[in-house]
């Protein structure tokens, strides 16, 4: 959260300044603290949608849920060639694959999910069912075939 509070940290070093010193009618003085006024009621404001953001439109939850599978699983990814960064966040080896083809079938056992965004999940078929979601990531698993 520091982070969007750093553009704050000048103005107010230097209003603190002018305070000690009595430097207050000086225009310059009076413009920094506009603008500090200014970015302080937007980070008042966009602080606390963040974490509303973070759950619904980053990967974190995604990261989250795939920390505590087990080791044995396998992870693929469909259409999605940057979950080659979540490697050094869940330390699993993610191959990306871009089309449904025979290799792609090849790859999908039992024991592996399939990362996805969400404007591509409808091309996976019912072969898959959906384990976790947000508004924009999906994890799918492969069905398990009903034996009679």
């Amino acid at each position: 959260m520091d982070i969007y509070l750093i553009p704050l940290y000048p103005g107010i070093v230097a209003i603190t300044y002018c305070y000690i010193f009595g430097l207050n009618n000086n225009k310059i003085i009076t413009s920094i603290k506009f603008i500090i006024g200014v970015l302080l009621v937007f980070c008042i404001t966009v602080i606390p949608i963040l974490p509303i953001y973070n759950s619904s439109y980053t990967l974190k939850p995604i990261v989250r849920y795939l920390q505590n599978i087990p080791r044995d699983t396998d992870i693929i990814s469909y259409k999605f060639p940057e979950s080659k960064n979540l490697k050094d966040e869940i330390h699993y080896d993610i191959r990306n694959f871009e089309q449904l083809n025979d290799e792609f079938n090849n790859s999908v056992g039992d024991n592996t999910l399939i990362i996805t965004r969400d404007k591509y999940k409808n091309n996976l078929n019912h072969n898959f069912t959906e384990v976790f979601f947000n508004d924009k990531y999906s994890i799918f698993k492969k069905n398990n075939p009903i034996s009679l």
